[in-house]
């Protein structure tokens, strides 16, 4: 399953655009357009961390 992006800049991101994304998202460019997504919960970085040291091998 993939995440929804909820906010896309149609054109070339500006400021305006970083300055628009509502807080509790976590904003990106991919291609030159600012595309922003909810934040992780508790429960997913914590089982990304998990995931991550066993793949490491700690």
């Amino acid at each position: 399953m993939s995440a929804q992006v909820h906010f896309v800049t149609t054109g070339p991101a500006t400021y305006a655009d970083l300055e628009a994304v509502p807080a509790g998202y976590t904003a990106e460019l991919v291609g030159g357009r600012l595309q922003a997504l909810p934040r992780p919960e508790g429960r997913h970085i914590h089982s990304a961390s998990v995931l991550g040291r066993r793949l490491a091998g700690w």
